[in-house]
This record gives structure tokens, C-alpha cells and sequence, in this order.
């Protein structure tokens, strides 16, 4: 029976808007997860509210990023065990280049951690982006996608879910090809998945790559991308009702002189694309793909692809439908998935929320994929 990756956009509203699911007293099992490259924990919260759905209690053993800020947000957000959220280059406690046999490191960190159920990643997408045009395809940050095959081989994890841009498949290294053959070796089925973040019912298209592995042949083969999108998520199903505090979550972008005449031009004539002869003149006068920057937001639609520079009208589509101003970290937030009760307090400095937002994965995408996973184990 096929399962098709989807979530309803009511179902995703629902704990976006409403306060935390209550743990279960008497948990069915205790679910142990790893978290490579954790950003401040989109797919670990996922893994996290599909535990608590299916009655079961979840806890990360293992969090690894190379950024401090994020990890703040991660600890206060995700059950975790003690001295399990670690600050570091992943590469200095994971060797990709070994070829046989564990590390004495990897040994000491496999014992510490201790027997894992699934294992999640998110490997730094930018050497493979399309919006990288100098080193895409070929970018030495490709090869730390092959830190998620390594922990593999560590942790003997029962589900494996690695997330990444679409093109991660045409890497010159081949990193995406290599996982799948070794993962293979060792017993693993493995399915490939193009998901659009409109299918997790959330209001942004975005498509990403999603490796999943199991040893549960039935599990890997049912699923498949969904053919049910029938509402498409909008921004005001979302945002509209989002009130304003006085807190870094609802501090917009500062707007130059030239781009609040640009705004004022938007609105004064119901326009969402700025006129070419508007734009700066880096812009104006040349061939260009970015007819989204500078644009305005429609709250019938979903919005583009969110990046941290979602504070600057110059970076994307990314003032308000509504306002005469850019959207704020707390409707980003929202488009990116997160609930509200998810938060964001130990955040300093606007730069840093604003690229851990951008940077982080729906948590939807893990949520609907566990649900399936632990209808199966």
C-alpha cells in the first residue's frame, strides 16, 4: 500500500497555531534520534511531535552543528539528553576518509551515544544550489553529505532521512549515488523523494531531496510523492492573523529612501512586480532572472523560496501583502513550519534568527514521514 507524503494544510495550521501536544503518561516506547548538521531543529521537532501523536516518547542523543547560535534554540526547544548538543565541525568527530574499521573517536562517541532509532540530516545545501554560481556541483562543503553515510555505519540507525536541494543528485562527487550504494551493502532499502513543501502544507514552494533508508523493505517502497494537493496553502491561511509584540520576532527590515518609494509605488498602484525602470540600476538596464526581488507578497498565494535575506526587499519577494513593509521572523517562522510555541528567545542578534530560520527544514517533512515509520515498527 502506498503512502504518499502529504500533509494537510488544516492539519499543519492546526499545530502551528495551537499550543504543544501533552506528552503521554505511559509512552508506548522511547524513541532515540541523532541530528547531523541541527540548525535549530526542524527535523529533530518533527521527529519530536510525531512521537508525542503516536503516544510515544522521544529524545535526541546525539545534536552536531558547527554554529552556536542555532544550538540555543535547539536545546530550549528539543528533549535531549545531557551533554548530547555538540558545537562543533562535524568533520572533527566524524572521518569520512576512513575506509575500514571505526576510529577510536568514533568508537568512544558510539558507546557514549548508545543505540539510535533514527538517524536525521540536513547537510549544507549552498555547493549545490542553483542560486550558487560559483562553485555549484563541484564545492568541497558537497562532501559532508557523506558525514550522514559515516554515522550510519557508526549508529546502525532503523530509519535514515537525508534532506538537501534537488540538485544534490548531479554533485560532480557523486555524494548522493555514493550513500545510496554503500547504504545498500549493509542492508539497506533506500528511496529517493522530490517533496515540495506545499505538500507538507505549508505556504512555500520549495522542493528539496529527500534520501529515506530503512531495512524495512515495505516501509522504503510505499513511499511516494503525493498526488492529493488539492487547497494549496496560502499566506493568509498562515500569517493573516499574526498580531505584532515588541520583541526581535516582529522586527521588520529597514527600508533605504529609494526602496520606500518603491514599496509606496507597489501598493498606490495594486502591483506585486516592480517595474524594471524602478529597480536599481544594477538591476534596471541588464538581462535578469530575479523578477521576484523587490516584489510584494500575495496572500492568495504561497510564498517563493525563503532565505535569510528575507529582511531586504532586494532579496526576494518579501514584502507583506498587506504592509508597507518586509515580513518579519515570526511569519517566517510560520511559513517555515514552525508553531509558535517553538521559540526563538535565545536568539541575539537579528542576522542570526534570521538565517536559522531561512536555513532550517519544515518540520512537517519528518513528522509525516515518522507517522508512517512507526505505523510499521
Amino acid at each position: 500500500m502506498q503512502h504518499e507524503i502529504f500533509l494537510d494544510k488544516y492539519e499543519a495550521l492546526s499545530w502551528i497555531k495551537n499550543p504543544k501536544l501533552t506528552p503521554s503518561r505511559k509512552p508506548k516506547r522511547e524513541i532515540r534520534f541523532i541530528d547531523l548538521f541541527a540548525g535549530c531543529g526542524g527535523l529533530s521537532y518533527g521527529i519530536h511531535q510525531s512521537s508525542l501523536k503516536n503516544k510515544s516518547k522521544s529524545i535526541c542523543a546525539l545534536a552536531i552543528d558547527s554554529n552556536k547560535a542555532p544550538l540555543k534554540v535547539y536545546e530550549e526547544n528539543i528533549p535531549h539528553e545531557k551533554n548530547s548538543i555538540i558545537n562543533k565541525n562535524i568533520l572533527d568527530i566524524i572521518n569520512i576518509e576512513c575506509k575500514s574499521g571505526l576510529t577510536e573517536n568514533e568508537r568512544t562517541l558510539q558507546k557514549k551515544v548508545g543505540k539510535i532509532d533514527i538517524l536525521v540530516g540536513g547537510p549544507p545545501c549552498q555547493g549545490h544550489s542553483n542560486l550558487n554560481n560559483s562553485t555549484r556541483r563541484k564545492d568541497p562543503r558537497n562532501n559532508l553529505y557523506l558525514a550522514c553515510l559515516r554515522a550510519v555505519d557508526i549508529f546502525n540507525p532503523n530509519l535514515i532521512i537525508i534532506e538537501n536541494v534537488p540538485t544534490v543528485v548531479h554533485s560532480t562527487e557523486g555524494v548522493v549515488q555514493t550513500t545510496e550504494e554503500n547504504l545498500k551493502k549493509i542492508g539497506y532499502h533506500v528511496k529517493h523523494l522530490n517533496v515540495n513543501f506545499l505538500d507538507l502544507g505549508i505556504p512555500q514552494s520549495r522542493k528539496r531531496h529527500v534520501l529515506v533508508a530503512s531495512k524495512n523493505k515495505e516501509f522504503c517502497e510505499s513511499l511516494t510523492p503525493t498526488n492529493k494537493r488539492i487547497q494549496i496553502p496560502t499566506l493568509e491561511d498562515f500569517i493573516s492573523d499574526i498580531e505584532p509584540e515588541n520583541s526581535m520576532m516582529f522586527q521588520t527590515g529597514k527600508l533605504s529612501k529609494d526602496n520606500i518609494e518603491r514599496v509606496k509605488f507597489l501598493f498606490e498602484n495594486n502591483l506585486y512586480d516592480l517595474p524594471n525602470e524602478l529597480r536599481p540600476s544594477c538591476h534596471k538596464d541588464k538581462t535578469h532572472s530575479y523578477k521576484s526581488s523587490y516584489g510584494r507578497l500575495k496572500y492568495d498565494k504561497p510564498a517563493q523560496t525563503l532565505t535569510s535575506g528575507y529582511g531586504s526587499m532586494g532579496q526576494g519577494r518579501y514584502i507583506h501583502p498587506t504592509e508597507r513593509r518586509t515580513i518579519n521572523s515570526r511569519e517566517a517562522a510560520r511559513i517555515q513550519g514552525f508553531p509558535d510555541s517553538f521559540s526563538f528567545s535565545k536568539v541575539s542578534l537579528i542576522t542570526e534568527l534570521r538565517q536559522m530560520i531561512a536555513n532550517s527544514v519544515p518540520p512537517q517533512l519528518t513528522y509525516t514521514i515518522c507517522n508512517h515509520f512507526f505505523n510499521h515498527s
